[in-house]
């Protein structure tokens, strides 16, 4: 090769060699073969670079503050006009203020709905809860506990909230009342002073419950002819006053949306004034139970329901089932 050559060293010993007899064997030892690089030439083998070392990564520093996070902070335009309504298809908003998380806008309203506005309170009597009384005549909270409804001398043509007459008011104090049409909540009279309900001679509409008890000097019903519609309970009960004979104040009320319930009255004789009744029950029809009334007189001891009457009152059950009228001690 050229660079390596091999070396052959080769030892023979030869013992005892003779010339005559008894001569030993010649024996041949094996030597090595050595491999490397050629002693006459100059070559000198290149090392394999030894690779520097690789520094071990800096700790950090666990006292370092960090860097805050940053963000782009979203570019918000304020509303500007107010509160835009729309689709209102009844019932009345009353312009003032709204609360938003906290926050308060202005609430402005115009222009509902279109045709006629009768009151001129920019609110379309289909739009209006009391068509034909502007919001300034509208008693807002309702009346309670038999204080005067604030100035005497003020009239009103509408109500908000519920209405309790319980109070050993004089009926100058509910003068204030002889215009509404409307009540939107519950009427309670529940007084010992009034004779009648003349003070409401223009209401046409209760939307909640009308109760008319332990009234000991209320003669009739007087003043209620112009109602028409209840939407909750209509409740007579232990108005014992000897002249509380009949109900026709009521004669032309046509609808009751809850329960009818006569009781307990000790001087009413009549209830034929119910007669134009033609719809009671409508409004639990779906929520009440298999044992409960929709009308019921019961223990008005001078008080005589003859076949007519009580054929008048089934018909006007909004379930047609018998088993909600309850008519049972009474005179007859």
């Amino acid at each position: 090769m050229k660079h390596f050559i091999i070396s052959l060293v080769l030892s023979i010993s030869i013992l005892g060699l003779g010339a005559c007899g008894g001569a030993n064997e010649v024996k041949e030892v094996p030597q090595p073969i050595v491999l490397g690089p050629d002693p006459e030439s100059n070559f000198i083998p290149t090392p394999s670079p030894i690779p520097s070392p690789t520094p071990s990564p800096t700790p950090a520093d666990p006292n370092a503050a960090l860097d805050p996070p940053t963000y782009t902070q979203p570019s918000l335009t304020p509303p500007t006009g107010g509160l835009s309504v729309t689709g209102l298809t009844s019932g009345q908003l009353q312009p003032g203020t709204v609360t938003i998380k906290g926050g308060e806008m202005p609430l402005v309203v115009t222009g509902l709905g279109t045709g006629k506005d009768s009151d001129a309170d920019g609110i379309s009597d289909s739009q209006d809860m009391f068509p034909n009384c502007h919001t300034d005549k509208i008693l807002k909270n309702g009346f309670k506990y038999g204080d005067p409804p604030g100035n005497t001398n003020s009239t009103y043509c509408g109500i908000i909230g519920d209405v309790e007459i319980t109070w050993n008011n004089d009926i100058y104090y509910f003068s204030p009342f002889k215009n509404v049409t409307k009540i939107k909540g519950d009427l309670i009279i529940e007084n010992y002073v009034i004779t009648d309900l003349s003070f409401l001679e223009n209401l046409t509409t209760v939307t909640g419950n009308v109760k008319i008890a332990v009234a000991d000097k209320l003669e009739s019903l007087t003043g209620l002819e112009k109602l028409t519609s209840i939407g909750g309970n209509l409740h007579i009960e232990s108005n014992d006053h000897a002249k509380f004979v009949n109900l026709d104040g009521i004669k032309n009320l046509t609808k009751i949306g809850g329960q009818l319930i006569i009781k307990f009255n000790s001087s009413l004789k009549t209830i034929d004034a119910l007669k134009n009744l033609t719809s009671v029950g409508a409004s639990i029809k779906d929520t009440i139970t298999a044992d409960e009334n929709i009308i019921t007189i019961f223990t008005n001891e001078n008080l005589v329901v003859d076949e007519n009457m009580e054929t008048a009152l089934s018909n006007a059950l909004a379930i047609p089932d018998s088993k909600y009228l309850y008519i049972s001690n009474n005179k007859n």
